[in-house]
């Protein structure tokens, strides 16, 4: 199977993977008792394993102890402010509803 993607779509799909990566392993500290999910960090490795190609280099980085590519701290900022408004509206919401019930 082949899939083309021009550099936009990639750019986005990138961020996408890193917010799917991030939302469903940042409260995990990857230790035997709270593991983080690894097909999420498999499929984000594989994805940035292509961000050079598309001219994205800088936001990742190759890692040869591990094997596997990483997001940098520049796809991380490029991201921050999706992250950002999820933890707002979560904390209000949140909030809401345990004033609601006192």
């Amino acid at each position: 199977m082949n899939m083309e993607f021009t550099k936009k779509q990639f750019e986005a799909l990138l961020k996408a993977v890193y917010l799917g990566t991030w939302m469903a392993n940042a409260r995990h500290d990857g230790s035997g008792e709270d593991p983080k999910d690894e097909q999420f960090d498999e499929i984000e490795s594989h994805i940035l394993s292509f961000a050079k190609e598309f001219g994205f280099d800088s936001f990742a980085e190759y890692d040869e102890k591990e094997g596997r590519h990483f997001p940098t701290a520049k796809l991380d900022d490029a991201t921050q402010r999706y992250i950002d408004e999820y933890d707002e509206d979560c904390f209000w919401e949140e909030l809401f509803y345990r004033m609601y019930e006192r």
